[in-house]
């Protein structure tokens, strides 16, 4: 297990007002973009990732029936619109199709306006759409999720002559009735230019100096720009994009509670400020656990995911190696979630890379859960239940090493047999991360994160278990692998112990 020291702050999210003066706020938002989301009004509704881990909730229209169209309303056209063309902005995922595309169908008032194919590749460039006398759209794919999928921006201009003050614009997506899963996103959200402030449960240290941690959260919807933000009189300099930003600054270190200034600026103009209370932090120390869900069928199947299991454990191996001579809190540890890829690998690398594995769990570089797989227990009879556990019993007596803890992840629901079997294995500890979202019942509200013992029918035996309030997907962000990077794992921490800590 690998130790993390960091520091707590309160947990809180204060959201500061941007500038008052009308040439600040035309600097955040210089096109005037009004947002194309502000209220829902029919069609499906869903949680989804999204260009900000912040915004999940969206509606999803598919190309199943016509009749399952999905319809909004945009913010109301300023009183102060003096006419003109308005353009409005939306945040928006279509699925990418190889073969088959679809279209979809939109509509702005009643009137359809444009037809938009789902692309057949997931390059990232702008595609413009004309429709009649004015009406003009812009899709700009910003990023390819997990999926392959594109997320981007929706731009739809309205000519003069079309929009009338102090209304919304509504809007429909009507899909082909080609009973087809392709699908068409648009986000829930009003986006605006602004600024939040995170406070963070860290210091940290550069060079000889002390700071307070915050992350600053600002929507930025002019050109790029080079920012600096100034915090109590430090100063962090960072690049921003057109869109989210989340930004780590400093603030000097406090003894007791402080009120301080924060204001972003590109060159000399203040583009958003405002205040906030920051408290003293707390000691915390943070356990890291690293280890890969084995989920076999869900995106590969079995003899594809039996190699990425493998190559796990020779990633883990070769860390742990170039680790070794790091403090005890930095040198690398893995968890094999459960049996199936160890066993595997010992089965199918009799040589010198099945001994090197062995080796690891000797040294506690590889701690062995103890289950062979997720199983569904409630469908165990006693022997299935005893067998369930037993290659970790063998490989724990050939390695001489405890046999004491257990994961099961993605499985909604355990046997109360499994309790005697794990703790006759030798097993103190089990883990529990369900799915987070469903098929669950009220058991996150009732045992997330509420460490209990579990005793057996019997009342002779029993096992301390937790139950990850966040479910087992809690790092799950929808964008690939290579873009997750440290402060994006970071902020789901940092973000989760803010959540504790309310």
């Amino acid at each position: 297990m690998k130790k993390v020291y960091l520091l707590h702050l309160m947990a809180a999210i204060l959201t500061l007002t941007t500038t008052s003066s009308a040439s600040s706020q035309d600097q955040g938002n210089p096109q005037k973009l009004l947002a194309g989301y502000n209220k829902y009004i029919r069609g499906e509704q869903f949680s989804y990732h999204s260009l900000r881990p912040d915004v999940s909730d969206a509606m999803l229209v598919r190309a199943m029936g016509k009749e399952m169209y999905i319809e909004w309303e945009s913010e109301a056209i300023p009183l102060t619109f003096s006419g003109g063309e308005a353009t409005f902005i939306l945040m928006v995922n279509i699925n990418v199709q190889q073969e088959n595309p679809r279209n979809w169908e939109i509509s702005i008032d009643g009137n359809k306006e444009f037809i938009i194919t789902t692309p057949s590749t997931g390059d990232l460039i702008a595609k413009e759409y004309n429709g009649r006398e004015g009406f003009k759209m812009k899709f700009d794919p910003v990023e390819v999720d997990k999926y392959g999928d594109l997320m981007g921006y929706l731009y739809i201009t309205i000519p003069a002559g079309n929009l009338t003050p102090g209304k919304p614009v509504r809007f429909e997506v009507i899909g082909e009735s080609a009973n087809s899963r392709s699908f068409f996103i648009i986000y829930r959200y009003a986006m605006k230019p602004g600024l939040s402030i995170i406070p963070e449960q860290a210091i940290r240290k550069v060079g000889n100096e002390a700071y307070q941690q915050i992350r600053v959260i600002y929507t930025h919807m002019g050109t790029p720009a080079k920012a600096k933000i100034d915090a109590g009189g430090v100063v962090t300099e960072s690049d921003i994009i057109f869109g989210y930003n989340s930004i780590v600054a400093r603030i000097p270190v406090v003894k007791e509670t402080r009120l301080f200034r924060v204001a972003l600026k590109t060159g000399k103009k203040e583009l958003a400020a405002g205040e906030f209370e920051v408290n003293p932090v707390i000691p915390r120390v943070i356990h890291l656990l690293h280890h890969s869900h084995v989920d076999i069928g869900y995106t590969h199947v079995q003899d594809e995911v039996e190699k990425i299991q493998w190559g796990h454990l020779e990633n883990a191996i070769r860390l742990a190696e170039e680790t070794r001579n790091n403090p005890p809190g930095a040198r690398f540890k893995w968890n094999a979630e459960v049996m199936w890829p160890v066993q595997s690998y010992l089965d199918n690398h009799p040589g010198e890379k099945g001994e090197a594995l062995r080796n690891a769990i000797k040294r506690g570089d590889i701690e062995m859960g103890a289950t062979f797989a997720h199983m569904l227990s409630e469908l165990c009879n006693t022997e299935e239940l005893v067998q369930v556990v037993a290659d970790a019993r063998r490989i724990a007596a050939e390695t001489g090493v405890a046999l004491e803890a257990a994961m099961i992840t993605d499985v909604p629901g355990w046997s109360w047999g499994m309790v005697p079997v794990l703790a006759g294995s030798g097993v103190k500890y089990l883990s529990l991360g369900t799915n987070h979202g469903h098929r669950i019942g009220t058991i996150m509200e009732e045992w997330g994160d509420r460490p209990f013992w579990w005793v057996s029918p019997s009342g002779e035996e029993k096992v301390l278990c937790w139950i990850h309030l966040n479910g087992y997907s809690m790092f799950h962000t929808g964008v690939s692998d290579n873009k997750m990077g440290v402060e994006r794992v970071s902020e789901r921490i940092f973000g989760y112990l803010n959540q504790l800590y309310e």
